[in-house]
């Protein structure tokens, strides 16, 4: 499903602002997480400049699309991230120091968790 979303967000390479909310997560638990390396989907032609993840829970899909719009998204200026309410607060904590690391191909790109 990622690669999925992934093919399908490339073809709208105008796209300014997306907002993802995380509905799947609950059904996907007993699945093994599909993850490839970032530079084999790099796509620099991104005007991505907002990003929002709603129900954010840290899964690795989650992790590895915030990745990929830091990393391929030249323009983006915002990711705001709402975490999953059964986020206990040192998960938040956990999260938001593994966001501070992240690489940005904009050098303005900010992470808002709220």
């Amino acid at each position: 499903m990622l690669s999925f979303a992934l093919e399908t967000i490339r073809h709208f390479s105008n796209l300014q602002t997306l907002e993802i909310t995380g509905i799947m997560h609950h059904v996907c638990l007993g699945l093994v997480p599909v993850s490839f390396p970032i530079l084999e989907v790099v796509y620099n032609t991104m005007e991505l400049q907002s990003v929002v993840f709603n129900d954010f829970t840290g899964s690795e899909n989650e992790i590895y699309l915030l990745k990929y719009f830091l990393a391929c998204s030249p323009s983006l200026k915002k990711i705001v991230i709402h975490p999953d309410w059964s986020l206990a607060l040192g998960e938040h904590f956990v999260l938001a120091k593994k966001f501070l690391k992240l690489h940005r191909a904009s050098p303005i790109a900010e992470i808002h968790f709220d």
